[in-house]
């Protein structure tokens, strides 16, 4: 599934915009954050030098969000994908590909915002995300955000020549809503 409209969300510190054919970020950027070992570790997509038509190309499937700083500059994207309106489910992904820009919150707030979106203007009724056992980091996102987890693919990444598990985790609209009832961000 594929959405043509143009969006923009944003927050005090974040935007997060599609892509049109006239954007005006680096290809470049984007290709160095995929090729680099360390911001690719635990990205479902694996480490890939993508050509300059990819990023148009991968824009177009789901919701596709660039996330930026407001009169700074790119630091990443997020994703839903997988959008199946019928049983009102979708898959999210995000890298911040800026490594300096990590650690500082980005990745809750965008996710907060696209969360927000997803359950409110888009009445989904579940998100899941898929996250590698060793990324502590993205299983502490997750937990904060409200997922749960829902079960585990055994042995279906592969982290420097072994296999690890990835760990399915889920949040539906009742719990997003439950948590943050009465809160500016709900």
């Amino acid at each position: 599934m594929t959405f043509n409209q143009r969006l923009r969300l944003c927050s005090a510190r974040l935007v997060l915009s599609t892509l049109d054919g006239s954007c005006p970020i680096p290809y470049h950027k984007w290709k160095e954050w995929l090729i680099d070992p360390v911001v690719n570790m635990y990205l479902m997509s694996g480490l890939q030098a993508p050509k300059s038509e990819d990023l148009w190309d991968y824009s177009q499937i789901g919701l596709f969000l660039t996330i930026s700083i407001p009169h700074e500059r790119w630091i990443g994207n997020i994703r839903l994908h997988e959008i199946n309106k019928e049983q009102r489910t979708a898959e999210l992904g995000i890298m911040i590909g800026d490594k300096a820009e990590w650690g500082k919150g980005y990745a809750t707030e965008a996710c907060t915002i696209l969360l927000n979106h997803a359950f409110q203007k888009m009445n989904l009724n579940r998100v899941g995300i898929g996250v590698v056992e060793l990324n502590k980091a993205g299983i502490a996102l997750w937990t904060k955000l409200g997922f749960k987890e829902e079960g585990r693919l055994r042995e279906a990444f592969w982290v420097d020549g072994l296999p690890r598990d990835v760990i399915r985790m889920g949040l539906l609209q009742r719990e997003w809503f439950d948590a943050h009832r009465g809160s500016s961000t709900g």
